[in-house]
């Protein structure tokens, strides 16, 4: 689990004090490999209800997601392995393999795009969430570096990723206040990359 988790393997993605994602390249394919790292006891402690046995790691939380809309038919990374050191029932590191979705996250997509190219991503990313909405998956961190997406001959193909904090509400209504909330993160997402077009 160490050589799989460790900051140098593969090439960098992101890079946080607690948490990175590497791509690494192998014979049978590219996958991503996230590690979450609660080191010191004061990144237990502070991450307590999802460092201990009392409720599901984040990279529990990102395979359920990811199963869930596999399993509904919503594409994305398929995942490979979930790893969990424990100590006395404290998670001192967790780790996420998925296989590479081809696509690209769609902010860095959208500014590279024709003003229609991006009004029709954009309705399309809508109906996206919609559907997501539809089927009763609630994200709460929908923002636009966790939505992928690639171009399909006749429409845009999307894939939600890097949602450890997803519900599914057993009785959810269109409007219900997390769905509301997934509305107001997206749109904010968008206003911000909009003002740095």
């Amino acid at each position: 689990m160490e050589a799989l988790s460790s900051p140098q393997l593969g090439a960098l993605v992101t890079n946080h004090r607690t948490s990175w994602v590497r791509q690494v390249s192998i014979g049978s394919g590219t996958y991503y490999v996230k590690t979450y790292n609660y080191g010191s006891w004061r990144d237990r402690w502070r991450g307590i209800g999802r460092t201990t046995l009392f409720s599901a790691s984040r990279v529990q939380r990102e395979r359920q997601a990811l199963e869930w809309l596999s399993d509904h038919g919503f594409g994305g990374p398929r995942v490979r392995a979930v790893l969990e050191q424990r100590w006395m029932g404290w998670l001192c590191r967790g780790v996420l393999v998925t296989e590479a979705w081809p696509g690209e996250n769609v902010a860095s997509l959208l500014p590279r795009l024709s003003q229609t190219d991006r009004a029709t991503l954009g309705a399309e990313l809508r109906c996206f969430v919609q559907l997501l909405h539809d089927a009763g998956f609630r994200d709460r961190n929908l923002d636009l570096r966790n939505i992928l997406v690639r171009r399909e001959p006749s429409a845009w193909c999307f894939a939600k990723i890097d949602s450890p904090r997803h519900r599914i509400p057993k009785d959810a209504r269109p409007d219900d206040a997390l769905a509301r909330a997934d509305w107001t993160r997206l749109a904010a997402s968008l206003d911000e990359l909009d003002r740095t077009l």
